[in-house]
């Protein structure tokens, strides 16, 4: 996980309004920390997306997104979270 995910997620909740209600693309989320981060301060739809070549990669982020979803840190009437894959240059 890149340390910069930890930082961008510091840097909107303490500038919430940037996401309150805002719909977000992370890409190569990996984890998805900083898109889930956007979700759990009410970005009212994230996207998650990284490389279709690792499934992996995808599956993480889809179980991360649950988890949250069912621990409470996001609140899935107020945000809808998307996980899809990407094949870069595919057009």
């Amino acid at each position: 996980m890149w340390s910069s995910s930890g930082v961008l997620c510091s840097y909107l909740a303490a500038n919430r309004a940037l996401v309150e209600g805002a719909s977000v693309v992370e890409l190569g989320s990996g984890t998805g920390k900083a898109g889930l981060g956007a979700a759990a301060l009410g970005a009212a739809r994230v996207c998650l997306s990284d490389t279709t070549d690792a499934p992996s990669l995808l599956r993480l982020a889809r179980d991360n997104a649950a988890r949250n979803v069912r621990g409470g840190a996001i609140d899935a009437s107020v945000t809808t979270i998307d996980v899809g894959g990407y094949k870069w240059g595919a057009g």
